[in-house]
């Protein structure tokens, strides 16, 4: 997607996470997250998972599927008290944003 390698959505996400686009810190946190899922990850992954939800303001609807996101990390990576917490902050992002 975007012909970025994995390895450069890192990248622009450590640049980007570092500037004052908060939204393409965003935008590339969430990527170089899942490019790191797909590839077994899931520390690296949650790291990104972590970047992307600490740029976003708290309303945000994208807190919803990062939290998601992070807690499917989280559970590969056998971090279970992080899985769980982060899934049942999705559940309630979730509700927000559907209520």
């Amino acid at each position: 997607r975007g012909g970025v390698s994995d390895r450069g959505l890192a990248d622009l996400a450590f640049h980007f996470a570092r500037s004052q686009d908060r939204e393409r810190g965003v935008a590339y946190s969430r990527r170089a997250a899942e490019a790191a899922s797909r590839a077994f990850a899931p520390d690296e992954a949650r790291q990104h998972y972590h970047t992307a939800l600490a740029l976003l303001p708290a309303d945000s609807e994208l807190r919803a599927p990062l939290l998601h996101g992070l807690a499917d990390a989280a559970l590969v990576a056998d971090a279970l008290p992080e899985a769980a917490a982060a899934y049942e902050a999705a559940e309630t992002a979730w509700r927000a944003i559907l209520s």
